[in-house]
């Protein structure tokens, strides 16, 4: 398969399917998601096999904006639910979008707001509770979910702040229960 300007920039996230939330059955061989830079895009793979064969779909998985960030992330809900997170540009936001197919194509992108450079994403495995993170300390999680799914609505809180304005660029955030 071509692509325009090709994959890469340093910058891939990959994620692994976790036991399913309800029943804690895990498939045989767990599915791999990828995602990668391409142009002004995201690009996504799959792979079911322990990464020896992918599916590939580089086009269209920024439905939110252009994308803007270097950042991409990705984080499994189960055995086929992928969030990806990142940030647009004009305006820059930061953008949630969802998988049923284990990552290789999303739904629409929904909003956290203008919380800066994309910092960590991770999933309430029980709820489906997605949190966030951004480079202006902020944390953000997902208090109403769609009919469709997709966590729509999300709440900010600043956990970190720095006097000098020094940005938090990697700020990591995780769940447990």
């Amino acid at each position: 398969q071509t692509d325009l300007g090709g994959d890469g920039g340093g910058d891939v996230d990959l994620a692994v399917s976790l036991p399913d939330p309800v029943t804690g059955t895990l498939p045989a061989t767990p599915t791999l998601a990828a995602s990668s830079l391409i142009a002004a895009n995201i690009s996504t793979q799959k792979s079911t096999d322990r990464g020896q064969t992918y599916l590939r779909n580089n086009l269209g998985n920024c439905t939110g904006g252009l994308c803007g960030d270097d950042r991409q992330w990705e984080e499994f809900q189960g055995n086929n639910v992928v969030y990806m997170f990142y940030r647009t540009l004009a305006p820059t936001v930061t953008q949630i979008q969802r998988s049923i197919d284990g990552g290789l194509t999303f739904g629409p992108a929904q909003t956290a707001g203008s919380i800066g450079q994309a910092g960590y994403i991770d999933v309430h495995q029980a709820t489906g509770t997605v949190y966030i993170s951004g480079s202006t300390g902020q944390v953000c999680h997902s208090t109403v979910t769609l009919p469709t799914g997709e966590a729509a609505v999300y709440q900010c809180v600043q956990a970190a702040s720095d006097p000098n304005g020094v940005d938090h660029i990697f700020f990591p955030v995780k769940v447990a229960d």
